[in-house]
């Protein structure tokens, strides 16, 4: 999601700005997001805040007031929880007539690759043996990562991912200092990670197009 300038020390405004310009005379085209961390961007450049919840896990949570009926809703339910496979998760996920705006095989290589890893588990919770909503979550060093989730049908009228998602932050809390949920922009996810106590940050995506030319269609 973020990348840019990492350093172990606290990275100058100088060195970010030589960064992005030594990118400008290599490359005619740019699209990349920084890190919350690199925030000195050139006028000269297309440049666009996204959003990011984070959880401080030493600071404990506090979830607002929907998220707690929610959950108490859903824990009505004798909902079961397990680690699953990877695959499961994507058969859930990309089951028919579920949407999806990313092609299968993508997210196949990506978890794929975590997992082999051993950077990331999925997750699911079961109501009568049925799979009614499952995340995958990366583990770094100084932090746990919501890389995805996903519902069925009947979990999400049974508020299966506000129980889920508690779940994830209560198994994560002695695994890393953050919790991160990786997003969003998308209003009504971005109220759902408020809603745990995620606390916006701020990144930036830069784009610049450089070309000589102009493709004509037809």
């Amino acid at each position: 999601q973020q990348l840019g300038l990492f350093s172990a020390h606290p990275v100058s405004e100088g060195e970010i700005m030589e960064f992005i310009a030594e990118a400008s005379n290599r490359f005619r085209y740019i699209d990349i997001c920084l890190n919350r961390e690199n925030k000195a961007i050139p006028g000269s450049l297309d440049s666009r805040e996204r959003s990011n919840y984070e959880i401080d896990m030493g600071s404990g949570t506090a979830y607002n007031s929907n998220t707690k009926r929610n959950l108490q809703k859903g824990n009505a339910n004798s909902f079961e929880f397990r680690e699953i496979r990877i695959s499961d998760y994507l058969n859930q996920k990309y089951a028919p007539g579920e949407k999806v705006s990313v092609a299968r095989v993508y997210m196949e290589n990506l978890f794929d690759g975590l997992e082999n890893l051993k950077r990331a588990q999925a997750y699911g919770i079961f109501l009568e043996d049925q799979l009614q909503a499952a995340a995958v979550l990366g583990y770094a060093k100084s932090r746990v990562i919501y890389l995805n989730g996903c519902s069925s049908s009947p979990g999400k009228e049974n508020r299966a991912m506000f129980v889920l998602t508690n779940l994830l932050i209560e198994h994560s809390k002695d695994r890393a200092p953050v919790f991160d949920f990786e997003g969003s922009d998308i209003p009504g996810v971005a109220r759902f990670f408020e809603g745990f106590g995620g606390v916006k940050t701020v990144y930036y995506r830069i784009r610049q197009k450089k070309f000589p030319f102009t493709l004509l269609k037809g």
